[in-house]
């Protein structure tokens, strides 16, 4: 497992948790700011509401590179890459990085929470043809389908070919397309 991202000055407790399970790190370190954090909250009818802090992520996603962290080889080797946690801009640009660098690779797209805060139509569209996999919650898919109009059909029209939606304590659905 490798983890790329930019880091702030607190990420050294994180960092040794990671490395003693085995967490290949590569990332940008500020230290001058402090990680990136969420904080969801859930009511009783499902809905959620959000608050991010960008910290070191924010300050440095115009520079956070793939190829700056990553050597070709490792580039080359990657089977899969999961993109989340990140601006919608970030994450698009740092899929079509990976993409152009390893043509093999297989993009799983994870936008949480920040599909309803920061993707525009046009940008969530990109990720999706882009993208092999995505994984979403219940409120996220409800979300996807209610305020961008994109229902499965949509989805799997784009490319994707799977869909992982997690629907909490009832588990989880795999839309497959065929």
């Amino acid at each position: 497992c490798l983890v790329l991202s930019a880091v702030g000055k607190d990420f050294s407790s994180y960092e040794t948790a990671l490395k003693k399970m085995g967490v290949n790190l590569k990332v940008l370190r500020d230290e001058k700011d402090y990680t990136a954090t969420f904080y969801a909250m859930t009511d009783t009818k499902g809905e959620q509401i959000g608050v991010f802090q960008g910290g070191a992520y924010n300050n440095n996603v115009s520079s956070l590179s793939i190829a700056k962290l990553l050597s070709l080889k490792e580039i080359q080797g990657l089977e899969y890459a999961i993109f989340a946690a990140g601006t919608a801009k970030s994450i698009l640009k740092q899929i079509k990085e990976l993409k152009k660098l390893n043509k093999k690779v297989k993009i799983v797209f994870d936008p949480g929470q920040m599909l309803a805060i920061d993707f525009t139509k046009e940008i969530l569209e990109d990720c999706l043809k882009n993208s092999d996999l995505v994984i979403l919650n219940d409120v996220e898919c409800n979300f996807l389908h209610n305020h961008f109009g994109f229902d499965l059909r949509v989805i799997f029209s784009l490319g994707v070919t799977g869909l992982v939606e997690t629907k909490g304590a009832d588990g989880s659905v795999f839309h497959e397309r065929v």
